[in-house]
């Protein structure tokens, strides 16, 4: 994915003046001001998910809705689509299916966004978001992605078939029930050590493992002659 793809979910797309110090440093030469996408999956105060990502005219946020949009576009005309437009596409879904499948992307009614709530992870201070969007990962397996998915790529055809059966929206809506566990463990300023850890290095893993599988599957969908 381009770095740049984290900053189209806004709405305009932000000048570089507004934009977080994440992304200041980042290369825009790739065009940007195109439709913003959402990159959380909005739910309400039981975190049940929205199917969709407008209610009464008040709009909800959800990756899988453009994840889902994205991939059948290219499904339907990937060689006919503008060469731009196309990589646009791409990298959306890429970005997205990880985001859909990231706890810190869950958006709760009536509750503070994960990325406002700070926390003390190993001795220093963060946002709970940036813990599970890559923290946590570090810590845990600090080793090289081709190591990591020698341990998370070892599905057998049945069970790649089993996390792969249903649609986008059924995966972001299951993706909220398994994660929303993470809402628990945590307050505001609170201190997290390998009590945490424990709990939360099994789910990072599973998360990250459905992800790549569903990835592999869109993109086959997509792709495949």
């Amino acid at each position: 994915r381009g770095k740049w793809t984290m900053d189209l979910g806004y709405q305009p797309t932000n000048p570089n003046v507004a934009r977080g110090k994440w992304v200041k440093n980042f290369d825009f030469s790739t065009p940007t001001n195109i439709v913003p996408y959402a990159h959380s999956i909005a739910v309400d105060e039981n975190f049940n998910a929205y199917k969709t990502d407008n209610k009464d005219g008040e709009y909800f946020e959800n990756a899988a809705i453009y994840i889902d949009r994205l991939s059948k576009e290219l499904k339907e005309n990937a060689k006919g689509m503008d060469s731009v437009k196309r990589h646009i596409a791409i990298c959306m879904v890429v970005h997205l299916v990880g985001d859909m499948h990231c706890p810190g992307h869950i958006s709760r009614e009536g509750a503070p966004v994960t990325g406002s709530v700070k926390v003390v992870f190993m001795g220093e201070r963060m946002g709970y978001h940036g813990l599970w969007d890559d923290a946590l990962i570090t810590f845990i397996h600090p080793w090289s992605y081709v190591e990591y998915n020698h341990q998370l790529g070892n599905l057998t055809p049945s069970q790649v078939e089993e996390i792969t059966a249903g649609s986008v929206i059924d995966w972001g809506c299951q993706m909220v029930r398994y994660t929303s566990q993470v809402y628990d463990w945590v307050y505001p300023e609170c201190e997290l050590g390998k009590p945490f850890i424990y709990k939360a290095y099994p789910v990072a893993d599973r998360c990250i493992q459905l992800a790549g599988y569903r990835l592999a599957k869109i993109l086959d969908d997509c792709f495949r002659q």
